[in-house]
């Protein structure tokens, strides 16, 4: 049976979303804000100028960088070791987004005609020539026959999210607003019944970024604004779980957590 996943991932994916845009397009707009978590995490940093090209203050090492990265709720020991571990590394670790393997944790809201069911798809971002594109990986769409749900198993990787959108946003089946933070609303229009006339995406409730790239740890990463008044010294992009992880953990956890086999 598959496992469904009932802890959320908050999802706020900072974009600006523009009205010629359709859902896909809005998606692939706010998934490139990770950049800049990328950034930090890599040690860049894009200093801030007050006037006539007069840098305000020298840009923060890398160690500063990768600090403002973490969660209140994170363990400061672990923390330090994490961070220890890749400023030592051998050669230079950067993270990487192309071809590594890491996922997107959606939860929708999704209705029919009578019920609201909170729904998880487990997303992986592929390569297709020069282009990027979402596949579903898994979802917690489950079969009973007693009430048959579309059901989209964790063997349809193949499907690429963007063509179970329907509905430009904009049309007659607009979705609710989101129901996190402002910044992202009306993304993610799973409209006409996932193609079937019965469904529709009501609005995302959460997402979270699931890191299995670094080597020897896995981070979960999700989006928290920060106050203003901190400027550099914390990201949107926060890791609020950290913990070491072997490669062939990495593989147990992607068969369990995401697959559900």
């Amino acid at each position: 049976m598959r496992r469904h996943f009932s802890i959320g991932l908050l999802a706020v994916l900072p974009c600006i979303c523009l009205v010629a845009q359709g859902p896909a397009e809005q998606f692939e707009l706010c998934v490139k804000q990770f950049d800049e978590f990328t950034a930090r995490f890599n040690g860049h940093h894009r200093s801030s100028v007050v006037d006539s090209g007069m840098v305000a203050t020298p840009a923060p090492d890398r160690r500063q960088l990768l600090r403002s990265l973490m969660g209140t709720g994170l363990d400061p020991a672990t923390t330090d070791v994490f961070i220890a571990s890749v400023l030592d590394a051998a050669p230079t670790y950067e993270l990487q987004l192309d071809g590594q393997p890491w996922f997107a944790h959606v939860t929708c809201d999704v209705s029919d005609t009578s019920n609201i069911y909170a729904i998880d798809f487990w997303l992986v971002r592929e390569r297709s020539g020069m282009r990027r594109k979402w596949s579903i990986l898994a979802s917690s769409f489950d079969y009973e026959k007693e009430s048959p749900l579309l059901f989209i198993g964790s063997k349809n990787h193949e499907v690429n999210f963007s063509q179970l959108l329907g509905k430009d946003i904009l049309m007659e089946h607009g979705v609710a607003p989101y129901l996190g933070p402002p910044g992202v609303r009306h993304l993610f229009a799973l409209q006409e019944g996932l193609k079937s006339m019965v469904w529709t995406i009501d609005a995302v409730t959460q997402v979270r970024m699931h890191l299995l790239q670094i080597p020897g740890w896995f981070a979960e990463v999700e989006y928290r604004p920060p106050p203003a008044r901190d400027g550099w010294v914390t990201s949107g992009w926060n890791i609020v779980e950290l913990r070491p992880m072997s490669d062939a953990d990495k593989t147990m956890y992607i068969w369990h957590e995401i697959l559900g086999l």
